[in-house]
């Protein structure tokens, strides 16, 4: 009888945490999607490819001279020179972004195959 009694308890008790688990996190501002703030514009060299403006794109870094441009999951170009120390100063000033900052076409290319994205850091809630 003590066995039943516990095992009615518990089952009462795992119905009760997961509907206000469930009322917690279903309120609809929980996860509202926030739009990203796109505040610096940086050049990449990506010959031989052609991207619509708005195509997402990322910056990793590597090393010290080059950072890499990704889209999807293939390398498809790089920033250097001046755009590099900017990426960096980015990185190290958003912590959260780890190595990677996400970045959107905004036009290109022109003739030697330069695109312009803009820097897009995760908008607050503030």
């Amino acid at each position: 009888m003590g066995e039943l009694y516990i095992a009615e308890k518990a089952k009462g008790f795992n119905h009760k945490a997961e509907k206000e688990h469930a009322a917690k996190f279903s309120s609809a501002g929980l996860f509202a999607a926030m739009e990203d703030v796109c505040q610096r514009v940086v050049h990449f060299l990506a010959p031989g490819t052609s991207f619509p403006a708005g195509t997402r794109v990322r910056f990793l870094e590597e090393n010290r001279d080059v950072m890499t441009v990704i889209h999807a999951t293939s390398r498809v170009g790089e920033v250097d020179g001046a755009g590099t120390a900017e990426l960096r100063a980015l990185l190290s000033a958003h912590p959260e972004l780890g190595n990677m900052i996400p970045a959107k076409v905004i036009s290109g290319p022109d003739w030697s195959g330069t695109y312009e994205a803009a820097i897009c850091t995760p908008g607050t809630n503030r």
